[in-house]
């Protein structure tokens, strides 16, 4: 997958220098009606406000609105603190360092993270298929900033601050949620029970939850003596794992207050990578410890000029290809946590010839009938690719085609 881009977030940061240092006063910041703020927005330009709206999450889509309001522009929101734009946009911010505040016009911005913003994130990133469940109104607190207010000089050129998708609008860079209510209601909290084949209560499960978002919040626990475990405003995305059990990943209905989950052994689905043959070492595959054919019809490129190595492969005019990085961080890395916003997901353990696992392949089959597949290889790489159902078959040949090279002499190509 190619990377995200971050030109238009470095452009915000650029063209509103105020003062480093400067801080808003935040406290006690009285709530404003959102179209009062609306129809004069340069009067709460870089200050504190305090609105009430209805939010709206979607593709390069991050804003908010009043029902009774249609001034343009509109307010586009981003998190302070640490929380990602929850969307992909020409404003990017898809990305941000984890622990580490924002630092926007001059100033480090922190986001009250208490259950109110737990809630709000959960009932806004939740989905069906790419249709949003709920329609979330809620009162935010931040720093304003207007769009139009400053006009910059950039290599002689004079620019007007704007801010989200394609300049679209003003900006709300949120510090505090409060009063968040969704349409239809949602549970407050997720209990759930974890439970062999048999139906014994299992321990020492990771549940991680997660929302579908392209850097999500993210939440672990284990599951206790009795197998359960529970989430206050849980994201949709539940995932559970344990070595000798196989791993799963499942949709949260948020409307649920109790689960229960049943895992079954591993032992019939692990995937075991063995040692290459003398046939495939006689191949023409890539890698070098680890190695894939490259079937007949394959093409490929490589990325870089000294190892870690990238590869990128394409079959039948495909552009988006299948990507391997031989990459020992690589090898650590989780899908998307959006991807799993598919009508059927699948996982299973990739285990040393001892038994040991090494890694996970899941895959999954979107809605319009695409597929997606992530394989990790742990300490040595990740292979993956989003694309059609015709070019996944493909794909499949090459990355189950694995297996350890006995010398790790294999060259590459």
């Amino acid at each position: 997958m190619m990377s995200r881009p971050k030109f238009f977030f470095l452009f915000l940061l650029l063209t509103i220098p105020l003062c480093a240092g400067q801080a808003f006063a935040q406290s006690e910041t009285p709530e404003t009606p959102l179209c009062t703020v609306l129809k004069d927005p340069r009067a709460y330009d870089h200050k504190y406000v305090k609105v009430r709206g209805t939010i709206r999450l979607g593709f390069q889509d991050f804003t908010l609105h009043a029902n009774d309001c249609t001034t343009k522009p509109d307010i586009w929101l981003m998190f302070a603190g640490d929380v990602a734009t929850p969307t992909e946009s020409t404003a990017g911010d898809t990305e941000r360092t984890p622990n580490q505040n924002i630092v926007f016009a001059g100033s480090a911005f922190a986001l009250t993270k208490d259950d109110n913003f737990l809630k709000l994130f959960s009932l806004i990133t939740a989905r069906r298929d790419k249709n949003p469940l709920y329609r979330v109104t809620a009162t935010l607190t931040g720093g304003f900033f207007a769009a139009g207010s400053k006009l910059l000089t950039s290599g002689g050129t004079k620019l007007t601050s704007a801010y989200g998708h394609l300049n679209c609008c003003n900006l709300l860079l949120i510090t505090a949620v409060s009063d968040v209510e969704s349409d239809p209601p949602a549970s407050s909290a997720v209990d759930g029970q974890v439970v062999s084949e048999s139906g014994d209560p299992v321990a020492g499960v990771t549940v991680i939850n997660k929302t579908p978002t392209p850097q999500p919040q993210l939440r672990a626990v284990s599951t206790n003596s009795e197998g359960r475990f529970h989430f206050a405003y849980p994201g949709q995305v539940l995932q559970f794992r344990k070595d000798d059990l196989r791993p799963l990943t499942e949709l949260l209905d948020l409307t649920a207050s109790e689960i229960r989950v049943v895992l079954h052994d591993s032992k019939l689905t692990d995937w075991t990578i063995k040692a290459c043959t003398e046939a495939q070492q006689n191949q023409k595959r890539i890698g070098s410890d680890l190695t894939f054919e490259l079937p007949s019809g394959a093409k490929f490129r490589k990325e870089g000029k000294r190892p870690p190595f990238t590869y990128y492969v394409t079959y039948a005019g495909d552009t988006s290809g299948l990507k391997i990085a031989f990459d020992p961080k690589a090898g650590e890395s989780e899908p998307r946590a959006d991807w799993f916003l598919t009508i059927s997901t699948d996982e299973r353990w990739i285990k040393d010839a001892a038994g040991k696992v090494i890694g996970i392949d899941a895959e999954g089959l979107w809605a319009n009938n695409n597929r997606w597949r992530f394989t990790t290889f742990r300490n040595q790489a990740a292979a993956q690719y989003a694309t059609t159902a015709t070019t996944a078959t493909f794909y499949n040949l090459v990355m189950t085609s694995a297996c350890q090279s006995a010398t790790g002499a294999t060259p590459n190509p």
